[in-house]
């Protein structure tokens, strides 16, 4: 890209590579239609409401997560996270207690799910829309359909932006 002005072509600016670079690797981002499971978090483990909440603890433990989607024979039923698990262990608590007595309603709101053919650019535009709404959007779940009785292909929290962007 070089712009010029007046009869003598004078040269008012010059591309610099690292800019170039930077533009083409958003252009490619924003050009990858079908590859959000790619850059998701896969294969995604989940827990039953009738698992116990240290069981939950483990496996977002081994997984390096600090969520972990609920399901049950209907499909999704909600996502608990390691705060939740936190304040659960800082009271009086049996190791019995199972996942279904930390579960909260309202934190399901700001779960989304969408198609596996879905843009990078819908991923990211929901966790900006999110915010200028006031909220923060805990997790992205990725089915085949976008529908919460599916089965999650993949995952996107706020700790996966940083790796979506580096691209």
């Amino acid at each position: 890209i070089v712009h010029s002005r007046g009869k003598e072509e004078e040269i008012i600016a010059e591309p610099c590579d690292s800019v170039t670079e930077d533009i083409e690797r958003i252009a490619e981002l924003l050009d990858k239609k079908d590859d959000v499971l790619s850059l998701s978090s896969h294969p995604v483990k989940t827990v039953r409401k009738d698992d116990t909440i240290v069981y939950a603890y483990e496996m977002m433990k081994k997984m390096k997560t600090s969520k972990i989607p609920v399901y049950d024979e209907m499909g999704y039923a909600g996502l608990i996270t390691l705060e939740e698990i936190a304040e659960w262990s800082m009271h009086e608590h049996d190791k019995k207690d199972t996942v279904l007595s930390i579960l909260t309603e309202r934190k399901n709101e700001r779960v989304l799910f969408i198609r596996k053919d879905a843009s990078i650019e819908t991923v990211m535009h929901s966790f900006e829309s999110s915010l200028r709404h006031g909220t923060t959007l805990l997790a992205v779940l990725i089915t085949a359909h976008g529908i919460k009785k599916e089965r999650p292909e993949g995952i996107i929290t706020v700790a996966d932006l940083a790796k979506i962007l580096s691209l």
